[in-house]
């Protein structure tokens, strides 16, 4: 059994009536996906970094390999029509990801800040991205007030879906996904932080890596009751 995370991103369409989509979203759609007894927890995250998406639920999975893509998707509703309204008015992009490692102790209560990031290495380069997590950067970041955890996780499945024409829309597919979860009261831009992020090592990592969404920086919005 492998611990694993459903990580979806969202983008409401403008025509949409936010407070009535963010009440559908809170009350209906992540309350719906926690009637799988495969989901420990459901939260969701406002970004506060100005990027795009600007909203992000992770799901917590007791195991990765018992999760299902299609059942997840065909989930059946409370209220089909407002499902429909609402959900196919979005832009989502849903990942299915295998817990590789965490650092730090399980979380008691929730952090405000989610610090994600998205990349892909490179096959070569994966096993000094690992060393440089283990023997440095999160070793650094640990000793940080504010930290919590950090988790490393591998991709297992991604889908898509965008209304009406996606020309413009772009999907590039990241292997690897780390998130730190911070406190509010952290110390993400201080010094200390700073400094790590200039070390020659990363320097290193920041040459053979690729980027694709991130950093970004969420904070906390809702958290549904199974």
């Amino acid at each position: 059994m492998t611990k694993g995370l459903l990580y979806v991103y969202c983008t409401p369409s403008s025509s949409l009536d936010q407070e009535e989509f963010n009440n559908w979203y809170n009350k209906q759609h992540l309350p719906d996906r926690l009637t799988f007894s495969n989901v420990k927890s459901a939260q969701r995250y406002k970004a506060v970094d100005g990027k795009q998406p600007g909203w992000l639920a992770v799901y917590e999975l007791n195991d990765v390999e018992a999760m299902k893509m299609e059942d997840y998707r065909n989930v059946v509703p409370k209220d089909q029509e407002l499902e429909r309204r609402m959900g196919g008015g979005c832009i989502w992009d849903t990942r299915l990801y295998s817990l590789i490692k965490q650092w730090g102790p399980d979380l008691k209560g929730t952090p405000e800040v989610l610090q994600p990031n998205c990349m892909s290495p490179g096959e070569a380069n994966e096993a000094d991205q690992e060393r440089w997590y283990d023997e440095e950067h999160n070793p650094g970041l640990m000793q940080i007030p504010g930290w919590r955890m950090c988790r490393r996780y591998k991709l297992v499945e991604r889908a898509t879906y965008t209304p009406g024409d996606a020309s413009d829309v772009k999907h590039s597919t990241p292997k690897f996904l780390v998130a730190h979860w911070w406190d509010h009261k952290n110390g993400i831009e201080s010094p200390e932080r700073k400094a790590l992020a200039q070390t020659p090592w990363t320097a290193r990592v920041r040459e053979y890596m690729e980027f694709h969404e991130g950093p970004r920086r969420f904070e906390f919005a809702f958290e549904a009751e199974k």
